[in-house]
Order: structure tokens, then sequence, then C-alpha cells
């Protein structure tokens, strides 16, 4: 921490710089949102593109979001 910068339990959920799952905008698991927020665009793109996957390829899909799940913190 910084001097003089007291502790707050938002600093991590809004640090844009870590790839984080987002508890504050999930709506199951808080993947698609932490994404979001790490590569700097809106929560609604990549969850159109992980529904846009999973009915392309649902096991792909269903495989790669678990493993964000477990990745992420």
């Amino acid at each position: 921490m910084r001097r003089g910068q007291k502790y707050s339990s938002n600093s991590r959920s809004t640090d844009s710089s870590s790839l984080r799952l987002d508890n504050k905008n999930r709506k199951i698991a808080g993947v698609c949102a932490g994404l979001a927020r790490y590569w700097g665009t809106q929560t609604v793109f990549v969850r159109l593109a992980a529904v846009i996957g999973l009915l392309l390829a649902p096991h792909a899909a269903l495989i790669g979001y678990g493993l964000a799940y477990l990745i992420l913190e």
C-alpha cells in the first residue's frame, strides 16, 4: 500500500490490472464480468461471446468456463 492510503475492501475488485472473478457484477460465477473488467470492455460483449460459444461448441465452452473459474482468483 502507498503511504497515507487507507485499506479498502473494494480495492481489489476495482483493479483492472489483475485477472479476478467479479463478485459484484456476476450473474453466475463472475467469470465473464471479471474478464470484461480485465480487458476493459463491456460485460455484455463477453457474455454474448460466451453464449455464442455455448451454442456453437457447448463442450468446449463449458470446459473453458470451468477452467476460467478455477484459474481466476
